[in-house]
């Protein structure tokens, strides 16, 4: 693929590894010219030596502390001298400050706001001077979920994450009628050092042992999903909620309430919605269903309660009663028949309106 951005100059902070390492990777197979930072200098140094060899490339690799203004203008002043200027900035220096509001620290949070957010602002400020000049410039935000979704367990982050989006999309306009373009990325979970450090403490915190625990709890539920790393909110309305349902059978739950579980769902997503109900039932959990559709009331239910404006009409079991007796229930808030004459004299029943 020819990107169109052979020759130029770019700039890679965190670049030793991860997306930062990747994103070199990339930049050198399109003939960019390549400086990656990092702080750790044996881990930067194998970096570039290994991507030198497997791309061809000319990368050059600078120890940086993204915290350290000093650092930050040192490292684009020697991506200047060596490549005559700096158009791509791609700004993933960063770590996760996972925790929740009591693990909070101010020391733990300025360090979160030092590394991606002033660390990123420093960057753009000294690299958009040259971009304006040349009409011409990429600024790339790499930031994270956590600022779009607010996530309790994830709340430096989410802090830092939703005021660089605030940022990248203010420089966007400002910047844009130079020729200048700022995007921001919000990655997933992808497996990196990183993710791996942030998935133990999350583990941690929910009493969850591994990867290979949960995936064994969706096989005794006879969950499909693709990956256990999967964003649940990519996935179908059906899969969002079988892991709702997993997540309650984890933790020990004697009875799963299911509030019109199959709505807005698809006819296949609502089979599987529904075959998840009767394995549960067959491994000895009481499921509670909320529903308004008769048709799968009665395919799935022992029982049948129906209520009204708050009260209990009464229950049925499922094998003793039927379709005519239960919308009766529901029309007129009794379980007595009410009765009405027919031409013929007989006693029928009404449904009263």
């Amino acid at each position: 693929m020819d990107m169109g951005i052979r020759g130029r100059s770019a700039i890679v902070t965190g670049g030793s590894r991860g997306i930062g390492r990747e994103t070199a990777r990339q930049f050198l197979e399109e003939g960019v010219r390549v400086t990656i930072s990092g702080r750790n200098a044996q881990t930067l140094e194998r970096s570039r030596d290994e991507l030198a060899k497997t791309t061809g490339g000319d990368i050059h690799a600078v120890v940086a502390d993204s915290t350290k203004e000093s650092d930050i203008a040192r490292l684009v002043d020697a991506a200047r001298q060596r490549f005559g200027g700096v158009d791509i900035l791609v700004n993933n220096a960063g770590q996760m400050y996972s925790g929740r509001f009591a693990a909070l620290t101010d020391a733990g949070l300025q360090e979160q706001l030092d590394t991606k957010l002033f660390g990123f602002m420093r960057a753009i400020r000294l690299v958009h001077p040259m971009m304006k000049a040349k009409k011409w410039g990429r600024i790339v935000n790499i930031i994270g979920g956590a600022g779009k979704e607010p996530d309790p367990y994830m709340f430096g982050s989410g802090i830092t994450n939703s005021a660089l989006l605030n940022i990248t999309k203010s420089l966007s306009t400002e910047f844009g009628e130079d020729g200048v373009h700022v995007n921001a990325v919000c990655p997933g979970w992808v497996d990196t050092n990183l993710r791996q450090r942030n998935a133990q403490g999350l583990a941690a915190e929910l009493n969850v042992r591994s990867e290979e625990e949960a995936r064994r709890l969706l096989g005794r539920l006879k969950i499909n999903i693709p990956s256990t790393r999967q964003k649940v909110r990519s996935m179908s309305g059906g899969q969002r909620q079988s892991i709702a349902i997993a997540r309650s059978v984890y933790f020990n739950a004697k009875v799963v309430i299911l509030d019109e579980p199959t709505a807005a769902l698809g006819v296949e997503e609502t089979r599987k919605v529904y075959d998840l109900v009767r394995e549960m039932r067959a491994q000895g959990l009481a499921v509670l269903m909320i529903s308004h559709n008769m048709n799968h009331v009665f395919e799935h239910a022992d029982r049948i309660t129906v209520m009204k404006t708050g009260r209990v009409v009464g229950t049925r079991r499922t094998v003793e009663t039927s379709h005519e007796e239960i919308l009766r229930m529901i029309v007129t808030g009794s379980m007595q028949p009410t009765p009405s004459s027919d031409p013929t004299g007989r006693q029928t029943l009404r449904a009263v309106g």
